[in-house]
Order: structure tokens, then sequence, then C-alpha cells
């Protein structure tokens, strides 16, 4: 009887650990989705001015 208590509040224990774990992924994993493809988007934005620039400074007195 003892035992099967014992056995009992610790699987309780462990699901409510694995639960927390789980939304704790499912956040992580929100956040990924959402963010990756933001920062990708600014990166790209990022890299497309400062080439931008550079080929100003530069393609300015190529033409001239």
């Amino acid at each position: 009887e003892k035992m099967i208590n014992l056995i009992k509040s610790n699987y309780c224990i462990y699901e409510q650990d694995y639960s927390t774990n789980e939304s704790l992924y499912q956040v992580i994993e929100d956040v990924l989705n959402l963010y990756i493809p933001i920062f990708l988007a600014f990166s790209g934005i990022l890299s497309n001015l400062i080439n931008m620039l550079i080929f100003w400074k530069l393609g300015v007195k190529d033409s001239m």
C-alpha cells in the first residue's frame, strides 16, 4: 500500500515536471517560429542597406 502511494506521488511529480517542461518548449518553439523570420528579414535588409551604401560610395566615383 505504501509502495503504491509512493509510486503514485512520484508519478504525479514527474507528470507536473513534464508538463512544465513541455510548456517551456512550446514557448521556446513559438519564440523561434516568430523571431527567426523577423531576424532573417532584418539581417537581410541590413546587409542590403550596407551593400547599397558601399556601392553608392564606390559607384558614384566610378560613374563620374
